[in-house]
């Protein structure tokens, strides 16, 4: 792990969007474009609700930080180049998905992933992007039977072995908090998604290295975690010069039909060196 330099955090509790760490005066968090009856966003005293209704075709519901663009100036916050290390972490609870029509079960997967994207149009459904996922499946994927949640690097090279089940089979009241009416309740699960990204080669290899963690924490001390790594060119080309256009978290699926969900609590991120004056230099590992 490197020696890594916080340069962003925020708390979405009671619908902030403002972060707390910001040593680079980066723009505060922004949701992506809602869809009325697809897509909705509300807070509560904890973090954003993001949902999504979908009816077979691919749909998400982000919070993104979109980075400054390349500028001939020096004034203004400084750009996020593409070959650095950015370390990022999402902590979600309360994931929950139903079918359609009555059907209690939300037809193929659907994921909370941590994400990072080249282009700044979040409401953009076609970008170079990376993920990593905690993913949520009832059934199999690519014949690997699944039934819970599993740690996963979509899009990855050479993911000759599938990621399996961190954590199943799936029930989402077994995440809920436990409600001893009317005063007193334990909280529910908590899931911390980490993404470790490495573009310093992208250019010159064409590879993008990096990898996930997945942790599953209970209240009452007991955790599940899986973590992979994953190589990927999802990211090409990528000339020099070229920087992060915004990094985030979503709620996402590929052809699902019915209504699925989960609360974000907070995203951070971390840096292996520093883009200006205003945190200290690290020296590369």
């Amino acid at each position: 792990m490197f020696p890594p330099i916080e340069a962003y955090a925020v708390n979405f509790a009671a619908g902030n969007l403002h972060p707390h760490v910001n040593p680079y005066g980066w723009p505060d968090v922004r949701l992506s474009q809602q869809i009325p009856g697809t897509t909705t966003a509300s807070s509560d005293s904890k973090g954003y609700r993001l949902t999504c209704t979908a009816n077979g075709g691919e749909l998400a519901n982000s919070l993104y930080l979109v980075l400054p663009q390349s500028s001939p100036s020096v004034l203004g916050p400084p750009t996020l180049p593409a070959d650095a290390r950015v370390f990022l972490r999402v902590v979600f609870d309360l994931p929950h998905a139903t079918g359609a029509d009555g059907n209690p079960v939300f037809t193929q997967p659907w994921a909370v992933s941590a994400n990072l994207r080249i282009d700044r149009d979040v409401d953009s459904r076609s970008t170079q992007q990376l993920n990593v996922t905690s993913q949520f499946v009832s059934g199999s994927v690519s014949g690997v039977t699944i039934e819970g949640v599993r740690l996963n690097t979509p899009g990855s090279l050479q993911q000759i072995d599938q990621a399996r089940r961190l954590d199943g089979p799936l029930d989402y009241s077994r995440y809920e908090p436990i409600r001893f009416w009317p005063l007193f309740e334990f909280p529910g699960a908590t899931f911390v998604l980490d993404h470790a990204f490495c573009g310093y080669a992208a250019a010159t290899s064409g590879h993008t290295p990096g990898s996930g963690k997945l942790r599953i924490q209970w209240f009452f001390g007991a955790e599940k975690r899986d973590l992979r790594v994953y190589s990927s060119t999802a990211l090409l080309p990528l000339p020099a010069g070229a920087t992060i256009g915004a990094v985030g978290a979503s709620i996402a699926t590929v052809n699902g039909v019915g209504t699925f969900g989960a609360r974000i609590r907070s995203f951070q991120l971390w840096l292996d060196r520093a883009l200006g004056p205003f945190a200290p230099e690290v020296a590369d590992q």
